[in-house]
């Protein structure tokens, strides 16, 4: 006997079956290659990714050659890149898709992912910009790369001394919250402010200067998607 794997109407040659009698492995077989096989009943295996797990049972007979074939679910590659509206910045996040509220793929940033071609909801793994693009297509192309804007607004951040003055630090830092509709402060985040923006969803936020350059004033500030707005956290002494 020997097993063949058809994707899209054209035949794969990497993948390996395997032959299970009472659930333990007995054989293995390599794709379009004859091989003899004692009779009997098999199951054949083959896992060629998350959603093409594939087994046919089979019941060989001595004298029997047969082809097994596998057709598998068509999958794509695929990659998101998520970029600021206001400056095509990349953001570095990893991605969630859903269907019908349920998880159905972790998208590596960097990896992408084989998956099935469907509409998703694609939610972006950030507690800080939490932003659902809805209704997202993956169509039945081959390596794709979908790219989405997210509707961002920038903070900067000064330390200012006691004197008025700002500070001199090369490593700033501080503690960022986004705060609810609730008035709740979601999880903190030590955030690096090191460089030239931060990117935040509209919304609210509560910040908290790094102790290791100051006892600074807690601040709360509004954002608005586009705007660009410099803030100054106050050393108190």
């Amino acid at each position: 006997m020997r097993t063949q794997f058809f994707e899209k109407g054209e035949e794969r040659k990497e993948v390996l079956a395997y032959g299970y009698q009472n659930d333990e492995q007995k054989l293995g077989l390599r794709p379009d290659e004859w091989q003899y096989v004692m009779p009997g009943s098999y199951e054949f295996r083959a896992e060629v990714n998350n959603d093409n797990h594939l087994s046919i049972t089979e019941t060989l007979v001595e004298g029997d050659k047969k082809d097994l074939v596998f057709n598998l679910v068509n999958t794509v590659k695929v990659k998101f890149i998520t970029t600021t509206s206001m400056d095509n910045v990349v953001l570095k996040f990893h991605s969630k898709l859903y269907q019908d509220g349920e998880e159905k793929y972790n998208i590596h940033r960097s990896n992408g992912k084989v998956i099935l071609p469907r509409s998703y909801d694609v939610h972006l793994g950030s507690n800080l910009i939490p932003h659902i693009a809805r209704g997202v297509v993956v169509s039945a192309e081959e390596n794709q790369i979908i790219e989405m804007k997210v509707p961002v607004g920038i903070l900067k951040l000064d330390y200012v001394d006691q004197g008025g003055s700002v500070m001199d630090v090369k490593d700033k830092r501080l503690w960022l919250s986004r705060i609810d509709s609730n008035g709740k402060l979601q999880r903190d985040r030590l955030s690096r402010a090191d460089v030239k923006a931060i990117y935040l969803m509209e919304g609210r936020y509560h910040l908290k200067g790094w102790s290791k350059h100051g006892n600074f004033e807690e601040v709360e500030v509004d954002l608005k998607a586009g705007e660009t707005k410099s803030i100054q956290m106050r050393d108190r002494g």
